[in-house]
């Protein structure tokens, strides 16, 4: 008698959460969305501006937001850095010929704006309706290389060989300093996925000077995990420096990928911005060295 109660009050426990909910997506807030990045070259560089939807990753270390977002061609984007320089970015047609990689729309892009280090960033969004979005970074200097290796490894199921890169690094320690790493796979097989991905790294623990370091993991959009390299695939690294608030919102962003929506994982959220007045996204300056060897 005193199961059947028990089962009975659990099963009331259940009914009595159950709440009906209409959840109208029509009511939730667009918010403006602007992703930008300004490199250490003579452009050109790239802004994106849409308007918030579904979902929205870093790839390549651009936006690679989803198709069903609404995009903003009109707005008035303007950069410009402490030294005087100022531009404004023309508009990319979407599906134009010239820049297919950037077939879905809301890309703005630099004709002679040049990245130099050691300057501070300041990005202005003007949109159609007056509103005004800004947001600023500092481009440190790149890191020094030393060397791009790469070290044999041995699978312990089945003892397959496989190799992870070692990078070498000079750490001055002067300041503290963030770097975001991310590489590219040229497989010998084209059988195998080739993607970029990539991972964050602070200098808060490292000592100083010569610093090696296995990049044998890190995260994408598409997924997030061990990286294995073969016989014959080039590894193509690209090592940016990066400021503090950058760094804080690519580690926020790898985080989110790890969730599984298990129910003892955080909620899901918007990553931290720069951007002000609301905006979601991030306006990034930073610096890059590239290396790549191929494994023989």
């Amino acid at each position: 008698m005193k199961k059947c109660i028990v089962i009975s009050l659990v099963c009331l426990s259940f009914l009595g959460c159950v709440e009906e909910f209409n959840l109208d997506l029509n009511k939730v807030k667009q918010r403006v969305v602007i992703e930008g990045l300004i490199e250490n070259t003579s452009g050109p560089h790239y802004i994106r501006v849409t308007k918030s939807a579904t979902g929205a990753f870093i790839k390549n270390n651009y936006l690679d937001i989803d198709e069903n977002v609404e995009i903003i061609d009109d707005a008035i984007v303007v950069v410009s850095d402490d030294s005087g320089q100022i531009e404004q970015l023309v508009s990319i047609p979407q599906n134009s010929q010239n820049e297919d990689i950037f077939d879905k729309g809301g890309y703005y892009k630099t004709t002679n704006f040049k990245g130099e280090l050691n300057r501070k960033y300041t990005l202005k969004v003007t949109t159609k309706d007056g509103e005004i979005y800004t947001a600023s970074d500092y481009m440190k200097p790149p890191p020094t290389i030393n060397s791009l290796a790469y070290e044999l490894r041995i699978l312990e199921k089945d003892g397959q060989e496989y190799y992870v890169p070692l990078l070498s690094f000079f750490e001055p320690q002067e300041t503290t300093d963030y770097y975001l790493i991310a590489q590219n796979f040229v497989r010998s097989n084209p059988n195998r996925i080739s993607s970029w991905n990539f991972e964050v790294l602070s200098d808060k623990n490292l000592n100083t000077g010569d610093i090696q370091i296995f990049l044998d993991n890190g995260a994408s959009p598409e997924n997030f995990g061990y990286y294995y390299y073969f016989t014959g695939d080039e590894i193509n690294i690209k090592t940016s420096s990066i400021s503090e608030e950058t760094y804080e919102y690519f580690k926020f962003l790898l985080e989110q990928f790890k969730q599984d929506g298990g129910v003892y994982k955080p909620t899901p959220a918007s990553p931290p911005t720069n951007i002000n007045n609301g905006g979601l996204g991030f306006f990034q300056a930073s610096s890059f060295i590239k290396s790549k060897v191929k494994i023989k």
